[in-house]
Formats: C-alpha cells, sequence, structure tokens
C-alpha cells in the first residue's frame, strides 16, 4: 500500500517545481494536482479495506498490518490537505475581500480628485502598472545581484582557486544565479498575465482594463519573446558554467593553474580535451546570450 508515499511526492514534487512565488501563477494547475492526490490517497483507503476483507476471505496471514497502517496513512494525509485546502480558501477569501476594499477606498479617493470619467480610468491603469514593476522589482534585483557575484572576481578564474572548498563556493554562487535567472524568466513568460493581476486589483471599467491589457501586450509584442530568449539562453549559460566547476571538482588533484602560461595544466590528454569541450559548451551559450543582450538593447530604443 504505498499510494500515500505516491500522493505525497506527487504533491511534494509539484510544489518544489512550481515554487512558492509562483503559486499565485497556477492556481487552477495546483488544485488539480491536489485533486489527483485526494483520488490516489481515496483509492489506498478503498483497496486497503478490500485487502482487509479479502484477508478474511482467503486467510491470507501478514496482509492486515499493512493494510491499516496504509489507511490510516492516506486518511491522514487526505484530511491534513482537505485542511490545508480549506484554510488555505478561507485565507484567500479574506484577502480578496481586503484588495477589493481597498480599491474601493482608491476608486473613491481619486474620484474625488479627479472625477469619474477618462483621467480616472487613467490613474487606475497607472497605478497597475506601479504594482507590476514593483513586482519585477525582487527577481530583476536578485538576477542582477547574483549575475554580479559571477564577475567579483569571476568565478571561472582558477589562479585564486587555493583549495576544493574555493570550487564548492563556487557552485553555490552560480546555483543562487540559476536560481534568480529561473525566476526572472518566470515573471517575464507571465508577464502580461501578472500585468492583469494587477489591473484586477483596481476598479477600473471593463473596457478600460481591456484597453489597458492590450496596450500593455502591444508593448511587449517585439520585445518580450527576446528577453524571454535571452534569460533562457542566461539559464543555459549559468548551467553550462557550472558544468565547467564541478568537472574541476571531480578532477581535483588532476589538474594544476600555472601562472606563467595563465592556463590550467591537466594530467593527460583526454582530461584536457574533455575540459576543453565543456568550456567550449559555455563560450558557445555566453555567445548566444551575448548575442540576444544586444538584440534586447537594440529593440529598447526609441522609435523614429
Amino acid at each position: 500500500m504505498l499510494s500515500w508515499f505516491l500522493g505525497l511526492f506527487l504533491l511534494i514534487a509539484f510544489m518544489s517545481t512550481v515554487g512558492e512565488k509562483n503559486y499565485q501563477q497556477h492556481p487552477i494547475l495546483i488544485l488539480m494536482v491536489i485533486a489527483v492526490c485526494w483520488l490516489i490517497w481515496t483509492a489506498g483507503i478503498v483497496l486497503g479495506i478490500l485487502a482487509l476483507r479479502w484477508r478474511k476471505i482467503a486467510g491470507r496471514k501478514g496482509v492486515s498490518g499493512r493494510a491499516i497502517v496504509g489507511i490510516i496513512l492516506n486518511f491522514l494525509l487526505l484530511g491534513v490537505t482537505i485542511a490545508g485546502t480549506a484554510m488555505t480558501g478561507h485565507l484567500l477569501s479574506e484577502i480578496n475581500k481586503s484588495d477589493a476594499d481597498a480599491a474601493e477606498r482608491e476608486f473613491e479617493r481619486l474620484k474625488a480628485k479627479l472625477g469619474d470619467g477618462e483621467e480616472l480610468q487613467k490613474e487606475l491603469a497607472l497605478q497597475a502598472a506601479r504594482g507590476f514593476a514593483y513586482r519585477m522589482r525582487e527577481p530583476q534585483k536578485n538576477y542582477q545581484f547574483y549575475g554580479a557575484a559571477l564577475t567579483g572576481p569571476s568565478v571561472l578564474d582558477m589562479s585564486l582557486v587555493k583549495r576544493r572548498k574555493d570550487l564548492q563556493d563556487r557552485e553555490e554562487v552560480i546555483r543562487d544565479f540559476i536560481t534568480a535567472t529561473e525566476e526572472l524568466l518566470d515573471f517575464c513568460a507571465s508577464a502580461p498575465d501578472i500585468y492583469r493581476q494587477e489591473l484586477l486589483k483596481h476598479k477600473l471599467t471593463p473596457e478600460a482594463r481591456d484597453a489597458a491589457q492590450k496596450e500593455f501586450t502591444e508593448s511587449l509584442r517585439d520585445i518580450n519573446p527576446t528577453i524571454v530568449a535571452c534569460r533562457e539562453a542566461d539559464v543555459r549559460r549559468g548551467k553550462a558554467m557550472l558544468k565547467v566547476i564541478t568537472f574541476l571538482n571531480a578532477n581535483w588533484g588532476k589538474w594544476v593553474y600555472k601562472l606563467d602560461k595563465d592556463r590550467l595544466e591537466f594530467d593527460g590528454v583526454k582530461l584536457s580535451q574533455d575540459y576543453k569541450t565543456t568550456l567550449k559548451k559555455f563560450d558557445d551559450e555566453t555567445a548566444v546570450t551575448f548575442a540576444l543582450e544586444a538584440k534586447v538593447k537594440q529593440l529598447q530604443k526609441p522609435k523614429n
């Protein structure tokens, strides 16, 4: 009776993949996964009960203990997740009510100042844009911070590596960069949906909301696919960089940095060739990233 483990593994694997900061972007998918887990645990309970009944009929030994443990664990997980889902639903309901009250107060305040016309709708849309920019600030800041950590000093500068732990510390820096880049990538890829979430926090008319959404989507049409491609290349570059460091770590003691030649020398031709192949992959991904960054800068220039 491993249904309890299967459902728990599925839930943990999904939540770790989505990430705590991205759960709001996948509410329907999360509910679907939880529902599948409930079906698995319910099936486990039913099969456990059937196993106990079959034991009485067939007289099989050794079944009842496993069946009872399985039933208890399935009941426990089912109860905990149902209670957790109900509490989360109540909390989200309270948050939505609070947001609606805040939107109403904002609407009345701006209405008294700007009147109930086009200027009011423009200001509400501007507030939504500010909310979008605020949400983007953290992933952008983390990306810049961990990107700078790669070059100060360069994690691939082996002249500064004196012990194996130096390589392990660099692996951690690169992993932080990859995580930060993936978070920024998720944000950029979901930008239209996130902006719509911000619009829904303000009391715009449906027409004004649709117009703002359309304008925002149009503003991203040419540049956002390139930005997303650039961040995807950044992730690949980070992973290729990590492979260089893990290669050197795995072969610790089989290479040495020659200061007079400013290069690494390996014990054997094969190790040297494997290192060059690994490093070339990083160089190739870096070239792709830089080319995409140049394209993004070109697209960001004002059109005449």
